[in-house]
């Protein structure tokens, strides 16, 4: 059982059966049949609600026991395949968060294409275009993107990404995200729609921070447009905590409007007030090990 009373939102990206280069290089990706032991042991261990409900009981102070949500990142696919149905047996809905660009299917998020790269012996040719961006020897390719992100420095990812790739296999590569049409399933069938921005850039962090509000408007205007809908949360991309820019919460409050920002966090919600982030928790690599992560996860 879960011991502490509080909202544990436990925060995952893909559901999907397949590997696939795009995003093994990512390790975001579970099987539905580990979702699906993960999904029955949480509902043995505390009760289940929804995003909405989640937030509702938070806000009003009815966090008398443990509550759990689902919160999916990004917009794949496997998602509504595997998910959706797995959570509907048990009456409960989800949250998605999505990228607008990735589901319109006009830019293809940038992590996705160093783990193509990387799975066709591609990324000596991106280190060596980012040494001139700063890139040290040794250094982790994701994170001297993350730390020195700019949009020229994502050109160069693209054109080494076009060089080992043909036009129809760019324009497969979309098939990872769902579709407007499946994000209309989803939002029928009673899952949060939320806003992850446009394209997946470090939004907290200085070197994009100034990019948060028309990366979110972006977003927010194709979700209005294609689902009909006002999304109420805007889910950070990354979330790197010692990373994060010292006014990320003023650019946010001064573009948000009365939304709220949703963290990766790490942390249990059990008090909030208006303005405050909300806080999810990345599962482990073992989801079995989930609920030992949920006692080790501070208070927020």
């Amino acid at each position: 059982m879960v011991s502490r009373p509080g909202w544990y939102i436990v925060a995952f990206h893909d559901i999907a059966w397949e590997e696939n280069p795009w995003l093994s290089g990512l390790n975001i990706t579970y099987p539905p049949d580990a979702f699906a032991r993960c999904v029955r042991q949480l509902a043995a261990a505390a009760t289940l609600v929804g995003i909405d409900e989640g937030f509702d009981r938070l806000r009003t102070g009815r966090l008398d026991k443990p509550y759990v949500s689902f919160w999916f990142d990004d917009g794949y696919a496997g998602v509504r395949r595997y998910a959706l149905p797995i959570l509907a047996q048990l009456g409960v809905t989800a949250g998605m968060s999505i990228n607008s660009r990735f589901t319109s299917r006009t830019e293809m998020f940038w992590r996705a294409k160093l783990s193509w790269l990387s799975s066709r012996d591609g990324m000596r040719f991106v280190r060596a275009r980012l040494v001139r961006s700063g890139l040290a020897p040794g250094q982790h390719v994701r994170g001297a993107v993350l730390d020195h992100f700019s949009p020229a420095l994502l050109a160069e990812v693209d054109a080494v990404y076009r060089q080992f790739t043909r036009e129809i296999d760019r324009a497969d590569a979309f098939r990872l995200f769902d579709s407007w049409r499946g994000l209309q399933e989803l939002k029928d069938a009673g899952w949060t729609i939320s806003n992850h921005s446009a394209a997946h850039y470090p939004l907290l962090e200085s070197t994009a921070v100034a990019l948060m509000g028309e990366q979110f408007d972006e977003c927010e205007r194709a979700i209005e447009a294609n689902l009909g809908c006002r999304t109420s949360f805007w889910v950070a991309p990354f979330d790197r905590r010692g990373k994060r820019a010292p006014d990320y919460q003023a650019v946010f409050d001064a573009c948000a409007a009365d939304r709220t920002l949703v963290l990766v966090g790490s942390q249990v919600n059990q008090a909030w007030h208006p303005g405050k982030a909300i806080s999810r928790i990345g599962p482990p690599p073992d989801l079995g090990r989930l609920l030992e992560v949920f006692e080790r996860v501070p208070v927020s």
